[in-house]
């Protein structure tokens, strides 16, 4: 992302205007999280301008995968739409009535997480992989220089079968002052009542495959209502 940075007001966010029109309708950035740049760690530095974007803050321009290690030992957070397990010394949070994030205390700041995960619901139309993509390209709009790394490809989470799509884009986390690049891996998942949930898993590139196995956890303890 051209100096964005995913934020997680989804984590407080765009749903109002899902809520009139869903995903895929036509003629609108629908975006399933409360603010159009918001939906993991992926960054929205560019919003303001595109010609002199925000600095990261400096608290996460600095962080290190060694202050955010994740615990082995897993706790619950359970929710109307869902249930999942995540790193004991993370922390999960509700960020609105449709929007969660479970990261590090230090991954995160304010709206912006640079380690961790971003969680929401969204109204899906027509096939779930269409879906999916429909949510993908309102994510790129919605975050200039985010981008798709592959289509989607279905997922099993649980029983259930889900889409996944790995996206890149900057992370808030600088070196020698410049953004490092950022791994944002996107899976949605069906839900009974037709909707999707969606979970954005988030970290700087170089530290993804450190991560992997963690993220994949999380995701395998997902039980969606």
């Amino acid at each position: 992302m051209e100096t964005s940075v995913v934020r997680t007001r989804i984590l407080t966010l765009v749903l109002l205007l899902l809520i009139e029109r869903p995903i895929g309708a036509t003629g609108t950035t629908a975006f399933p999280i409360t603010d159009p740049g918001s939906v993991s760690g992926v960054n929205r530095q560019d919003q303001a301008s595109s010609t002199a974007p925000a600095p990261a803050k400096p608290s996460l321009a600095d962080l290190t995968y060694a202050q955010v290690k994740p615990d082995d030992s897993f706790a619950q957070f359970e929710q109307k739409a869902f249930v999942i397990g995540y790193p004991a010394n993370w922390k999960a949070t509700e960020e609105g009535d449709t929007s969660f994030r479970i990261a590090p205390a230090e991954g995160a700041n304010g709206e912006v997480i640079a380690y961790g995960v971003a969680i929401s619901t969204a109204p899906s139309s027509g096939s779930f992989t269409e879906a999916t993509q429909d949510l993908v390209e309102a994510l790129q709009r919605s975050n200039p220089g985010m981008h798709a790394l592959d289509k989607p490809h279905k997922i099993h989470v649980g029983a259930v079968q889900g889409r996944a799509v790995n996206l890149a884009g900057n992370s808030p986390v600088q070196r020698n002052g410049q953004p490092l690049p950022e791994h944002d891996w996107l899976v949605t998942i069906p839900r009974p009542d037709g909707d999707m949930l969606y979970l954005v898993f988030i970290a700087p590139e170089k530290d993804f495959p450190q991560l992997r196995s963690t993220y994949e956890k999380i995701l395998s303890s997902v039980q969606v209502k």
